[in-house]
């Protein structure tokens, strides 16, 4: 499950905005918001290049984050 609000706070910790995320991506803007809206899905490649674009080597806290047991309820 993807963790919205963790990229955007490491967008913001590396002086970041979505418009540069998107253009790193190769994406829209609106196709960037359907993807951390949960509304499609991130491919392999747009999720290597995003821990490219903010220097991170591992985004797993983003990209599979885990869900809490009252969620599977």
């Amino acid at each position: 499950m993807f963790d919205k609000e963790v990229l955007e706070v490491l967008l913001v910790k590396k002086k970041r905005t979505k418009t540069e995320l998107a253009r790193h991506l190769d994406i829209n803007e609106a196709t960037l918001y359907r993807k951390m809206e949960g509304q499609s899905e991130w491919k392999r490649k747009e999720m290597l290049l995003t821990a490219q674009f903010l220097g991170e080597p591992d985004l797993t806290t983003i990209f599979f984050k885990e869900e809490s047991a009252e969620t599977n309820n």
